[in-house]
């Protein structure tokens, strides 16, 4: 087994900056945190000398990655992994292979490579951070953790060396960017879709839309999220959500909002030609031929 010292040099290598952190913990032990990251072997050898034990950090912005940090916390009802999946499904555009990182508390990092001049947000929702301007704790550190010893690993034992870190799609580029552009973009597709009162009726403008109502009971979670995307666009989206969903056999008024709030923050409704690929109710309709949105 690699000492700490040795797997910060082998990280280096591969052409990411690193840097000393608590031992069992995750502050940066040097003067100026993440910004001290290097990856000349010398200046690691002394950082490692001074403290053996040190877990590793890996700052993301001079090694061109950025970290999507999905957390998991059961009471606070964080589940990072499934909101990245969901959030996969909702602008349809899968992630690609890369290397991935369990950590102590049931969480995950991504990590993917990231074009020069790329500015990211913080966060992408409560669950998923972007650890951009800042760093990573790395595989082979470890933490405690209500009295036991838990380390940072590698998902399914694919590391660093085993597959190439691969670019983030364009369509994750854009969602994931703080640009003035893409706010402006975001602005007009609300600008697009003025907030209107509608009834359950008015909802009943094509077959998916009367395919929820008269099926609720029995639809599958990805109708759902069709439901919340085309409901999100109204003044009293969120009310007739619930109305819907009440007959839903799991019917959740805390899980209820919290997909409705996803739908809200993407900012426009799915399109005919991606709800017909999740709902078989769509088979027979007519209207998306020229587009219902």
């Amino acid at each position: 087994m690699k000492t700490k010292k040795e797997l910060a040099k082998s990280y280096a290598e591969m052409r990411f900056w690193v840097l000393p952190l608590e031992h069992l913990g995750k502050k940066p032990i040097t003067p100026n945190g993440y910004k001290d990251a290097t990856r000349g072997q010398e200046k690691i050898e002394h950082y490692w000398d001074i403290q053996p034990d040190s877990n590793i950090g890996i700052s993301c912005e001079p090694s061109g990655i950025i970290g999507i940090d999905c957390d998991y916390d059961e009471k606070k009802g964080y589940d990072g992994l499934k909101t990245l999946l969901e959030i996969e499904e909702n602008i349809n555009s899968p992630l690609p292979k890369t290397v991935i990182v369990d950590t102590p508390r049931g969480g995950c990092h991504f990590y993917f490579k990231v074009p020069e001049n790329f500015t990211p947000k913080g966060k992408l929702a409560n669950s998923i951070d972007l650890k951009f301007n800042g760093y990573l704790v790395a595989p082979g550190s470890s933490i405690s953790l209500n009295g036991n010893i838990k380390e940072y690993r590698f998902k399914d034992n694919i590391g660093f060396g085993d597959i190439e870190i691969p670019e983030l799609p364009e369509e994750w580029i854009r969602l994931l960017s703080k640009s003035n552009e893409i706010q402006k973009q975001q602005n007009n597709n609300k600008k697009n879709y003025p907030k209107k009162y509608i009834s359950i009726e008015d909802f009943r403008f094509c077959n998916f839309t009367n395919h929820c109502i008269d099926n609720a009971e029995n639809l599958t979670y990805h109708e759902w999220w069709g439901a919340s995307s085309l409901l999100s666009m109204y003044a009293n989206g969120r009310e007739l959500f619930h109305e819907i969903s009440k007959p839903y056999t799991n019917y959740n008024v805390a899980e209820t909002d919290r997909l409705f709030n996803s739908s809200e923050k993407f900012g426009k409704p799915m399109t005919c030609a991606f709800i017909s690929s999740i709902s078989e109710a769509c088979n027979s309709c007519k209207i998306g031929e020229k587009g219902c949105n």
